[in-house]
This record gives structure tokens, C-alpha cells and sequence, in this order.
């Protein structure tokens, strides 16, 4: 991270202002690049000489910085987190879902897998009407994720037609 401070100055009577830049890579998984500039000002106690005031201006819209906190720095996705951020920045809910079917079995399998003795032994599911509600999504991620890893292998042993 690059943090350059452009100008310091003091406003009146214990108050200070910085102007700053910064711009960087963050450490997330799909290392998303952020950049601005702006200025942070402190007012500080007379008598204590500590902070009682902090405001920060920012020269940027917030609605664009949370937006560049969904896209990767990299043009070519590295990891998985990236490939499914990158998927959310660009609106492809199918090849977001893709990436994280694999985790929707992993986490949904326990609960699944608990229903299924539940059943066995008791005729019923999970019992409560939190826990069937639980149970039910899982049931749905769990399928949909087996689902989707089965279209993809198929797709893989088939392969795509060509045109």
C-alpha cells in the first residue's frame, strides 16, 4: 500500500488537517486494487491535547470504491475467490454460482448428512422449525452444487461442441 501524504496544515487553534493519496492491492483473496485521495482532519482537546474529533473526506464516491472492492487487480483470475469476485463484478450469477458449488456441498453435506440419520432412525427430519428451515436450504444448496458438479464433469468428458 501507497499512502502519500500532499499537504498538512493547521485550520485554527487545535485543529489539523492532512491531504492525502493511497493507492494498492489489498490482502483479500481476490486482491482487489483500490486508489483515492482526500483528507482527514483532527480536532484535538486543548487541555488533554488528545482527539475528540476525526473526519475524514474522501475525493471519490463511495459507490465506486465498494464496486473496485468486487473486481480483482488481476486481468486473469488466480485463485478461486477471484474467479468468483470477478464473476459478481461482472453480473455472471451462473459462474459465481459454479465456483461456489463446491463449497455449498462441503458446508451443506453435515447438515445433510444429519437429516438423512434423522429420517432414518426417527422417520422424520431435523427436528424444530428453525432446524427444518436450515435443513431445507441445505438440502437445496447441496443438490444444486451436486447438480452442477455433475453438468460440468459432463461437459468436460463430452466437451464443448464446436461450431
Amino acid at each position: 500500500m501507497d499512502l502519500q501524504i500532499t499537504k498538512w496544515e493547521e485550520l485554527k487553534e487545535g485543529e489539523l488537517r492532512a491531504s492525502w493519496r493511497f493507492s494498492g492491492i489489498l490482502a483479500l483473496p481476490w486482491k482487489p486494487r483500490l486508489a483515492a485521495a482526500g483528507s482527514t482532519t483532527h480536532t484535538c482537546d486543548p487541555a488533554t491535547g488528545l482527539v475528540v474529533r476525526h473526519y475524514e473526506d474522501w475525493d471519490v464516491d463511495v459507490k465506486e470504491v465498494l464496486a473496485r472492492l468486487l473486481r480483482p487487480a488481476n486481468k486473469i483470475p488466480q485463485n478461486e475467490a477471484e474467479v468468483f469476485m470477478a464473476s459478481v463484478a461482472c453480473g455472471d450469477a451462473l459462474g459465481a454460482w459454479q465456483v461456489a458449488s463446491g463449497k455449498a456441498i462441503k458446508y451443506t453435506g453435515p447438515v445433510v448428512g444429519v437429516s438423512l440419520i434423522c429420517k432414518a432412525v426417527t422417520g422424520s427430519g431435523l427436528p424444530g422449525a428453525f432446524l427444518g428451515g436450515v435443513e431445507g436450504v441445505a438440502w437445496l444448496l447441496f443438490v444444486a452444487g451436486i447438480g452442477t458438479i455433475v453438468v460440468q464433469t459432463l461437459r468436460d468428458l463430452i466437451g464443448s461442441p464446436s461450431s
